[in-house]
């Protein structure tokens, strides 16, 4: 699991984006995790929260904490170093993306013979 850090008023912040990340995203918003679509405010912060939360289980930072910010410029590069670190946590690695396409030919030309 790679860490960033944000800065988020004057605390600077460990953030992590892995299944902490999605679960805890969901249990706050109470949605499942898509990746896009970040309309509403609260599923940003939700998905910056997570991202701390993710990082560090023991933080005293709350989304309390995050909606107090004044500082939106801050907020607002949290929330884009967040999804782009949730971009790369589901890049398919192309070792893996290169075998599953070699075992869905070898499926499909089996079902071909039958």
């Amino acid at each position: 699991m790679t860490k960033q850090e944000i800065k988020i008023g004057t605390r600077t912040l460990p953030v992590a984006f892995d299944m902490t990340t999605l679960l805890t995203y969901e249990e706050i918003t109470d949605r499942p995790f898509f990746g896009e679509g970040f309309e509403r405010n609260k599923e940003r912060l939700a998905l910056i929260f997570a991202a701390v939360y993710a990082a560090d289980r023991n933080t005293t930072f709350t989304i309390d904490d995050l909606m107090q910010c004044d500082n939106w410029q801050q907020v607002s590069h949290a929330f884009e170093l967040v999804t782009e670190m949730a971009k790369e946590f589901f890049i398919v690695p192309k070792v893996v993306a290169d075998a599953e396409k070699q075992e869905a030919d070898t499926s499909d030309d089996a079902d071909a013979k039958n």
